[in-house]
């Protein structure tokens, strides 16, 4: 993806590279609960088959593309101008493609589009910060309308990540904040060591609930 063109133009090309994807490992069983089951009608099958095995042999792929994208473009439609304003403040390719995906998943849903930060690698290293959390020292949290159930803070120490902090949190929230380091800014200056305050010895411990 460039940065040429507008966000309607690079959004439907995404959509229409999407009608052949069917992911199965994209979906997050712990904040979201488990998939709803699709469904298996016979009237349901027989009709995805069929377009599909039209669409192979260079059938029907007019009609089931047509109907693909138009869905798509009437998911985004009512915000389209602001889209348009906000893809051309962006400054760099990156941006406008996360903005690119992130709406055609809100449209598609997670079976059609995976996002740039899903991959082997993301869940590996959580799988790593788990051992990290404490089994028995945990803080119980209300449920909140983005987890299907209740989130369990674990504390988790953050010493051997050379992060000198303690958290109650869950593996990828930490991951988020103090691996990825998602919301650094990069084009902000790193501190020197002058602008850092004289040390005073040893800080006292700080815990967070993240």
């Amino acid at each position: 993806m460039t940065n040429s063109g507008s966000f309607l133009a690079q959004y439907l090309v995404e959509i229409r590279d999407s009608y052949r994807r069917e992911y199965k490992d994209n979906y997050d069983v712990a904040r979201f609960g488990p998939a709803k089951k699709r469904s298996t009608r016979i009237s349901t099958v027989c009709k995805t088959a069929g377009r599909r095995a039209l669409l192979w042999v260079g059938l029907g792929k007019v009609l089931s593309v047509q109907e693909h994208m138009e869905e798509a473009f009437m998911f985004v439609a009512p915000w389209l101008q602001r889209l348009e304003k906000l893809y051309a403040q962006l400054c760099d390719d990156e941006s406008k493609q996360t903005l690119v995906k992130v709406a055609a998943f809100r449209a598609l849903g997670h079976r059609k589009v995976k996002l740039p930060f899903n991959s082997k690698r993301l869940w590996n290293d959580i799988g790593l910060l788990k051992h990290l959390s404490s089994t028995t020292d945990i803080i119980a949290t209300p449920s909140v309308h983005t987890a299907a159930v209740p989130w369990e803070l674990s504390r988790m120490d953050l010493s051997s990540l050379r992060i000198p902090i303690t958290v109650y949190s869950v593996p990828i929230a930490v991951y988020g904040l103090f691996v990825a380091q998602e919301y650094r800014c990069p084009c902000l200056p790193k501190p020197v060591e002058a602008d850092l305050p004289p040390s005073t010895g040893p800080l006292p411990e700080r815990v967070l609930r993240l």
